[in-house]
């Protein structure tokens, strides 16, 4: 009894100094009470809001509830802020924050979140608030010196946007990442800005964070090993057919040179910023990539040779689960390799099934 008691005492102690220690003075900035005073009158989201305040300036934050909460105040609140006079520095602080946490949470799955949230509200304005994302800068004022003044934004316009594209752009590569790899396509929301901006010199700081997201794609994936050479590793060159090669064209080393090569040229030589980014539209992004890998193994069924226990289909949904940057399809790739072994039993003869097993376990080693 003497000893539960006792690791009660230790138990109570150390709670006693964590609540020391965390129960500090939250000041919020005058500037950001602006998100409160924007709901004010609903006690439920005023509330909401002060919450998000104190953990965000909180010596100690919790950038998971941080990034959950900003994006909650986003999008339910949207339709109250956006005719504000007010919406320019609203949408100014609510993407500081997601930025801010993509730049300084330590735990990778909120950073995800915030590249994640961030590219989702962007796109959201687009889609909601076109008119006030479409309104020039005001006089004398460039999307550099945005973030130096912020109390002097008031209305939305497009250089708030502008700004943070060059934010985004000059992110470390570890946080860039993130943008990069987001389940958000940024191509989406470029297209949707080429149908807003009709001036040209509005595309300057979207070109350079745009060709950074291209270039870095490709960089990405030639890191990772070519699906087509790996395959020939596992067939032997002489079964190699063009057929072959042609269906793994899409994710080869030799297609995303050839992406670079044109980045280089043709896009580099492009003094007009606007055409610029339409012609990096037409290249595939990082979220085609991964489609066209999901999409490989069916296209290589068609290449198998039902007497040899090969199964170009299974081994390169295996291949896809151990192959960073793929992470995204690897639930629905698992499930598919379900079907394809239970296929197998059904259908396959036990004079290949050591022969198949064999296989599996040189690709996984």
């Amino acid at each position: 009894m003497s000893h539960l008691i006792e690791m009660e005492q230790i138990r109570s102690d150390a709670l006693t100094r964590n609540l020391d220690l965390t129960n500090v003075e939250v000041i919020v900035p005058r500037l950001f009470e602006v998100l409160q005073e924007a709901v004010a009158g609903y006690a439920g989201k005023e509330q909401q809001a002060q919450e998000l305040l104190r953990e965000y300036h909180h010596k100690y934050i919790n950038w998971g509830f941080v990034i959950r909460e900003t994006w909650r105040y986003a999008l339910s609140n949207l339709s109250m802020y956006r005719c504000q006079p007010s919406s320019g520095i609203i949408v100014y602080l609510l993407a500081h924050i997601f930025v801010d946490g993509l730049r300084r949470s330590e735990r990778k799955d909120v950073c995800s979140l915030a590249a994640d949230h961030l590219l989702a509200f962007f796109l959201k304005l687009a889609e909601e608030m076109p008119e006030e994302l479409a309104r020039p800068l005001p006089d004398g004022v460039i999307p550099e010196s945005i973030g130096l003044r912020p109390e002097a934004i008031s209305s939305c316009h497009q250089g708030i946007i502008r700004f943070y594209f060059i934010q985004l752009s000059e992110l470390a590569p570890e946080s860039f990442e993130y943008l990069m790899r987001s389940f958000y396509q940024a191509k989406k929301l470029v297209i949707k800005l080429l149908d807003l901006w009709s001036d040209e010199s509005s595309f300057a700081e979207l070109r350079s964070l745009f060709k950074r997201l291209t270039v870095e794609t490709y960089n990405f994936w030639l890191n990772r090993e070519d699906p087509y050479r790996w395959l020939v590793k596992q067939i032997g060159a002489e079964a190699v057919t063009n057929s072959l090669h042609e269906a793994c064209a899409p994710v080869s080393h030799e297609r995303f040179n050839e992406y670079l090569q044109v980045l280089q040229t043709s896009v580099e030589a492009e003094t007009n910023d606007r055409k610029a980014v339409e012609r990096m539209t037409m290249l595939p992004d990082f979220r085609e990539i991964v489609r066209f890998y999901f999409k490989l193994p069916e296209e290589l069924k068609a290449h198998e040779d039902p007497t040899t226990p090969l199964h170009l289909g299974i081994l390169t949904r295996l291949k896809i689960i151990e192959t960073r940057g793929l992470e995204g399809i690897h639930e629905d790739t698992l499930r598919e390799i379900n079907f394809d072994v239970a296929k197998w039993i059904r259908e396959g003869t036990d004079g290949n099934a050591e022969s198949f097993l064999q296989r599996v376990f040189d690709v996984l080693t």
